[in-house]
């Protein structure tokens, strides 16, 4: 039997594992001149949020690509939310070609793409704009794997299914993530 602190690291072991590594961190504000900080020309992207009451919730986004110069990234949290994102962008008619990595997009000449980065917002940065899941489907993504009961009003049901079509990839809330087949 293995106890606990052979098997996980502290805070501070964790941060003394770490401490050589180079980080980055990003300020929205300009940081004062000194050795390892630079101030880059980025911004932040305009508030591009779906909205579920207009007859096209991607509008925002689909005027934001439009008129972006630039190639375009745009970052889910997981391989599986990929892939649902991509099918949401599809179906609005946003082609974003899917990448394994954004090191691999970089290395493309494709305009637009989508991959698996976890990152917090986006940001224009260098000809290159990233778009994460929040800045998409607004506010940060909070994914809590517990299983407990959630009461939903019957309204965003219908709403919601009303949106699927078959093999739309779903989540459910015990099952995961898996394909609509329709209702029986």
């Amino acid at each position: 039997m293995l106890f606990r602190s052979k098997l996980f690291l502290n805070k501070n072991q964790l941060w003394e594992k770490i401490k050589p590594f180079k980080r980055i961190n990003l300020h929205n504000e300009v940081v004062a001149s000194g050795a390892g900080r630079y101030n880059f020309a980025c911004t932040p992207i305009p508030e591009i949020n779906i909205n579920h009451k207009k007859k096209n919730p991607l509008e925002k986004l689909q005027q934001f690509l439009a008129q972006q110069q630039g190639r375009k990234i745009i970052c889910a949290e997981t391989n599986g939310r990929q892939e649902i994102l991509a099918s949401l962008l599809h179906k609005s008619g946003i082609n974003a070609q899917p990448f394994a990595s954004w090191e691999e997009f970089l290395a493309s000449d494709a305009e637009q793409g989508i991959t698996v980065a976890r990152l917090e917002r986006g940001v224009a940065i260098d000809g290159i704009t990233f778009i994460t899941e929040p800045d998409i489907f607004g506010g940060q993504l909070l994914r809590q794997r517990k299983r407990k009961q959630q009461q939903t009003e019957a309204e965003n049901i219908i709403k919601n299914l009303s949106e699927l079509s078959i093999d739309d990839l779903i989540v459910h809330n015990e099952h995961g993530i898996g394909r609509y087949k329709g209702l029986k």
